[in-house]
C-alpha cells in the first residue's frame, strides 16, 4: 500500500488524547473494516517461524509443480507465491492498520502503545486509559458538586449556573441522581441569608421548578435592594436641598 492511501485513512479518525474513546473506537472500527484490515486484526500476529514455514511451503510447491511438469516456471512465478501468502498478507494488514491507529493518537498515547505487538493490545489499553481519566473526571465533578455552598453576598445567579454546570458534566459521565437529591443539595448549599426561604423551597415540586423560584426571588430581593437604594438617594437629596434652602433663608 502507498503512503498516500494510509495517509489518505488516518485522516478519517479524530486524534485521540484519552477521553471519549467508545467513539472514537466505533470510528476505528469503521474506518478498519471500509479498508478491509478489521478481520486481520482478530487473528494472532504471525511468527518469524510462521512466516518462515509458510514461505519455505510456498516455494517447495512452486518447485514441485514446476518438476512435476517437466518444464521451467514462468520467470517471478515462485517468488509472486511467495509474496502473497496467506499469512504474510495478514501481517502487512495488522502493520498498516497499527500506523493508522498511531498517526490519530497523542505524542504521550503513542509513546505509551508503539511496543505493544498487537493492534487490539493497544486499544485494550487505550479503553483502560480512557476509563481510568473518566473515573477521575467523575470523582472530580462529585467534588466539586458536594463542595457548591452560597457563602455571604455571593451571587444566587452565578451560584445556580454553577449547579447547573456541574449536574452538566455529571450527566455527561452517566452519573444519575435522583430530582429529590439534587433539591436537597441545593437546600443545603445556601447559605444563612437564605435561611428565611428554605420553607418556600421545600414546597416546590421538582428542582427545576426549585430552581426557578430562587430565581425569581434572587431578582425580587435585587429590585427591592435597588429601590431602597434609590430611595435613599433621594432621602438624601431631599434633605440636602432642604438644608440649602434654610441657609439661604438665614443669609438673607
Amino acid at each position: 500500500m502507498s503512503t498516500t492511501t494510509v495517509s489518505c485513512f488516518t485522516t478519517k479518525l479524530k486524534q485521540f488524547s484519552g477521553t471519549g474513546f467508545p467513539a472514537w473506537g466505533a470510528q476505528v472500527k469503521l474506518v478498519l473494516e471500509i479498508k478491509g484490515l478489521w478481520n486481520a486484526i482478530q487473528l494472532p500476529r504471525p511468527t518469524d517461524f510462521d512466516l518462515k514455514a509458510e514461505r519455505d511451503a510456498a516455494v517447495a510447491a512452486g518447485a514441485g509443480t514446476s518438476s512435476a511438469s517437466g518444464a521451467p516456471l514462468p520467470s517471478g512465478t515462485v517468488s509472486t507465491a511467495v509474496s502473497t501468502t496467506p499469512l504474510l498478507d495478514c501481517l502487512m494488514k495488522q502493520k498498516i492498520a497499527s500506523t493508522i491507529i498511531l498517526a490519530a493518537l497523542s505524542e504521550k498515547l503513542a509513546a505509551e502503545v508503539y511496543l505493544l505487538d498487537h493492534l487490539l493490545a493497544m486499544l485494550r489499553h487505550l479503553r483502560m486509559t480512557y476509563n481510568v481519566k473518566c473515573s477521575a473526571s467523575v470523582g472530580a465533578a462529585k467534588r466539586e458538586y458536594i463542595g457548591l455552598y452560597l457563602d455571604g453576598d455571593e451571587s444566587i445567579i452565578e451560584h445556580i449556573q454553577n449547579t447547573r454546570r456541574v449536574l452538566d458534566e455529571l450527566q455527561e459521565q452517566h452519573v444519575l441522581i435522583s430530582d429529590d437529591e439534587k433539591c436537597r443539595n441545593f437546600m443545603q448549599s445556601l447559605g444563612p441569608a437564605w435561611n428565611g426561604f428554605v420553607g418556600v423551597l421545600e414546597s416546590c415540586a421538582t428542582f427545576e421548578l426549585m430552581i426557578q423560584r430562587c430565581h425569581a426571588e434572587a431578582i425580587l430581593r435585587d429590585q427591592q435592594k435597588n429601590r431602597r437604594s434609590s430611595s435613599v438617594s433621594n432621602s438624601g437629596k431631599a434633605a440636602a436641598a432642604f438644608s440649602a434652602e434654610q441657609t439661604s433663608g438665614k443669609q438673607k
